[in-house]
């Protein structure tokens, strides 16, 4: 007694196309994985560049206030660190914004509408980290870095004249 054994098509391929969509499944979660922990990298990056750029007006409030000495030199050296930074991390937006406060300050040493381009700034990095909705706006920002609101009265004063 001989016995036919007989395959059909269907009981062949469905293992095996099982076992394909499982393994692509699976390279799948492991691309999307690997890209949230680079995503996860680049904002740790950009946190702490962007915490250096704010840093520095803080800094500079501080020592305007006689509560930190700082000197000429770190301050230029840690702006040049920022700008390196920034062109690895930072969107275009921003590198531009940082630029053209520098260039404004360079153009127009004494001026101090520089520091409401750099409170734009400081809203640009606020949007890219996540705050994409925010409604604060620079004068916002500067009003809280100032110690008093008689003291923002008069530096917007001076901005006018």
């Amino acid at each position: 007694m001989i016995k036919e054994i007989t395959f059909s098509l269907s009981e062949f391929l469905v293992p095996i196309l099982g076992a394909i969509v499982a393994a692509l499944g699976y390279l799948v979660k492991q691309q999307k994985d690997e890209i949230k922990g680079i995503q996860s990298q680049l904002s740790d990056k950009k946190y702490n560049v962007y915490n250096e750029v704010i840093s520095v007006i803080f800094d500079i409030v501080k020592s305007t206030k006689g509560l930190k000495k700082q000197k000429e030199n770190d301050l230029i050296s840690k702006l040049i660190d920022i700008r390196k930074d920034l062109y690895i991390y930072a969107p275009d937006n921003i590198i531009r914004k940082f630029n053209e406060w520098q260039q404004y300050n360079e153009l127009q040493p004494g001026n101090s509408k520089h520091i409401l381009i750099y409170m734009d700034l400081i809203v640009l990095i606020r949007k890219d980290m996540g705050h994409r909705k925010t409604v604060i706006h620079s004068r916002e920002i500067l009003r809280s870095i100032m110690l008093n609101s008689s003291e923002f009265e008069l530096f917007m004063e001076s901005l006018d004249k």
